[in-house]
């Protein structure tokens, strides 16, 4: 766990103390019981994902050999630097896990305002109660999609460090009537070929689907890898995708 997530989750073990006490002062004890178990319970859900997100080593039955092709030392004709994007991926998990913390707060900070707003028979009717709940329960959901999101970008992270980047070419195949669940069909330099799998993340593969092939850079390994876009005319910046693959490279 780094030094700043320490800060972050010390600073929000502060403001759920700081909102019981409002809370108790105000004597809106139901509230603060409430606040509290929300309080406490996310504050072991972020300990778990920071000690997940500490765990640095790739899996041991995931090791890249059977998902890459044996390394040739190639590097990007663009202008972009490999050993930059992969540490971008343990960026991408820090700010999940960021978000997740916000929307905590947001949870607590909803709470303490039902607590000290006036009584029920001032709110006008027509389902606030109803409307309240939904904000609560859709914050809840975005805090464990941004906790596993969170988790899974620095298993990728372990996982490209650990076995690298591959040159491929990929070929997204976008179903219709369907939202972004693409498959990537990614053919590398020695000729072997893999089927990949978009994995659920805010970083859509839609983005950058095209009718033809184009090149790509394939790291990690299994359930944990990812396919980096380059830059090109739309983009002025390499894309990285989290995939998951079920079944090891076919060889040519």
């Amino acid at each position: 766990m780094g030094r700043g997530a320490r800060v972050a989750l010390g600073l929000w073990c502060a403001f759920v103390v700081a909102v019981l006490v409002v809370l108790l002062v105000l004597g809106r004890f139901l509230t603060a019981a409430v606040a509290g178990g929300a309080g406490v319970l996310l504050t072991l859900l972020y300990a778990f994902t920071l000690s997940w997100m500490g765990k640095e080593e790739a899996p041991e039955q995931e090791q890249p050999d059977g998902w890459l092709p044996p390394a040739d030392g190639r590097r990007p004709t663009a202008r972009f630097d490999l050993d930059v994007e992969t540490e971008r991926l343990w960026d991408y998990g820090t700010h999940a896990w960021l978000f997740a913390v916000l929307l905590g707060v947001g949870i607590e900070a909803v709470i303490t305002a039902a607590g000290v707003l006036p009584s029920v028979e001032k709110v006008p009717a027509g389902g606030g109660a109803v409307a309240l709940g939904f904000v609560l329960v859709a914050a809840a959901v975005g805090i464990l999609c941004f906790v596993d999101g969170a988790i899974e970008w620095r298993k990728r992270h372990a996982a490209v460090e650990a076995g690298g980047w591959r040159p491929a070419e990929a070929l997204v195949s976008t179903p219709r009537h369907r939202t972004d669940t693409s498959k990537v069909s990614i053919r590398f330099r020695d000729h072997s070929r893999i089927l990949l799998y978009r994995r659920s993340s805010t970083h859509g593969i839609s983005r950058r689907a095209t009718a033809a092939s184009q090149e790509v850079w394939v790291g990690g390994a299994g359930r944990f890898m990812v396919v980096l876009f380059p830059p090109d005319e739309s983009d002025p910046w390499p894309y990285a995708v989290p995939v998951v693959g079920y079944e090891p490279r076919v060889p040519a």
